[in-house]
């Protein structure tokens, strides 16, 4: 198994006994290496699905749009942003993300719906 698999097993480890504040220096380890773009958006969605937990969404939607930014084709990345960003009321917010995904994704229902809940709240 290669350092960043070992990695991923201890911060799975944490998440199984919800010690979350625990995977966070880990991440931090990872994301400073020389790890492939794609292998570190799988790390901010960690970091960003751990914040939410935590209720810290700010945080949670900084990790989601890290994670997007290095990798495009993080599908659920786009989808669980969306949802933080309509349930904090930021409607305009969620619907741009929504939009953005679907130009990659423009078959998906669960984008297509969170834009059509964005839409009924604005107008």
């Amino acid at each position: 198994m290669d350092a960043f698999n070992n990695e991923l097993e201890i911060i799975n480890t944490f998440l199984g006994i919800n010690q979350y504040s625990d995977i966070f220096p880990i991440c931090d380890r990872i994301l400073k290496n020389n790890y492939s773009k794609d292998k570190k958006a799988q790390i901010f969605f960690i970091m960003a699905s751990t914040y939410k937990e935590l209720k810290k969404y700010e945080d949670a939607i900084v990790s989601y749009t890290s994670c997007i930014k290095l990798d495009n084709n993080k599908e659920y990345a786009y989808i669980r942003k969306s949802q933080l960003l309509f349930k904090l009321n930021r409607f305009e917010a969620a619907l741009l993300c929504c939009k953005q995904g679907m130009l990659i994704f423009e078959d998906n229902s669960l984008l297509i719906e969170i834009e059509k809940q964005c839409i009924n709240k604005l107008f």
